[in-house]
């Protein structure tokens, strides 16, 4: 038997149905057990303290071993925080949830009783934070000094901001293209399949990348990639979580598009650095299965925008 829980972010847990503010919302069902895990979750060390930030990563089968780093950047580079650390299981087979309570005993591991996707699992850790401010990180993220901080302190000085984005490095230390404008057509159809190697430098896709601009300053984007990103508690209140019906692709554009409708702005942060070991295992092979569910979650996307890539 399933239970929904209301813990402190009630926009969380929709019901489905289109709300007041038109956005329509997938329901997050979480579980009652997960109730009393608010209460107990990690915070700096010190219990009871409400945190200024806290950090959700959701690990699925075959990031075990990504995510001891993960969670190590995190303690090494949030001392100056107060935070906590949410792990959602998300059914992996090699042990994630017992190797987040083996590197950082006080984290709050999930496990839900089946396999969600991406969107599902980050409400569901979202759903039992309690920081000012929360971070949705991948395992494969390392935190470097300052990100965290400069995030939160970012935040702390731009009121209207809803969402911020660190600077991602690929593991070589090159800048990796995290930020993004809106899709255009062309952007689509040049960047998915076999020729997109042969596109790559094109204008529709180096002005989709963002690959015309320097990202050494701070900058109002269209949206950001998932990976790691900073919600500021009101706007997730406001706005809503991720929308669940997006199992992989697309809930990250349609999540910074809702911000911007809502009048949040979406900003690229680039003195907090962090590095993202990216898995190149995109849509590019029309017959992949990362290209079914980006087709899929394509189709989703432009049925709930009436057709519309973005603003």
């Amino acid at each position: 038997m399933t239970f929904k829980i209301h813990v402190g972010l009630p926009k969380l847990l929709f019901c489905g149905r289109r709300g007041a503010n038109g956005i329509e919302h997938s329901s997050c069902e979480a579980f009652g057990e997960f109730a009393g895990m608010r209460d107990n979750a990690y915070c700096s060390g010190t219990k009871g303290c409400v945190p200024q930030l806290s950090i959700v990563i959701t690990a699925s089968t075959g990031e075990a071993e990504l995510l001891p780093d993960c969670l190590d950047s995190i303690q090494n580079t949030c001392r100056g925080l107060r935070y906590e650390v949410i792990v959602v299981d998300n059914r992996s087979e090699d042990g994630c949830g017992r190797i987040a309570t083996a590197v950082m005993p006080d984290a709050v591991v999930l496990s839900p009783p089946r396999k969600y996707g991406f969107g599902a699992n980050m409400n569901l850790g979202m759903s039992v934070s309690r920081g000012r401010y929360i971070m949705i990180a991948n395992p494969d993220v390392r935190l470097l000094d300052g990100c965290a901080e400069g995030l939160v302190k970012f935040m702390d000085e731009n009121s209207d901001v809803g969402i911020a984005a660190p600077k991602l490095l690929n593991k070589d230390g090159s800048l990796q293209f995290s930020c993004r404008r809106f899709h255009t057509p062309a952007s689509l159809l040049l960047r998915r399949g076999p020729w997109a190697k042969w596109f790559a430098d094109s204008p529709a896709v180096k002005r989709f990348m963002m690959a015309d601009w320097d990202h050494a300053s701070v900058a109002d984007i269209d949206w950001a990639i998932g990976a790691c990103l900073v919600v500021r508690r009101e706007a997730l209140e406001e706005v809503g979580g991720f929308d669940e019906r997006f199992f992989l692709y697309f809930e990250d554009v349609d999540w910074c598009l809702r911000m911007h409708k809502h009048g949040w702005r979406v900003c690229y942060v680039p003195h907090a650095v962090a590095i993202h070991f990216y898995g190149q295992h995109s849509a590019r092979s029309l017959l992949s299965r990362a290209a079914k569910h980006h087709f899929i979650s394509l189709v989703k996307f432009l049925i709930k925008h009436r057709g519309k890539l973005g603003i």
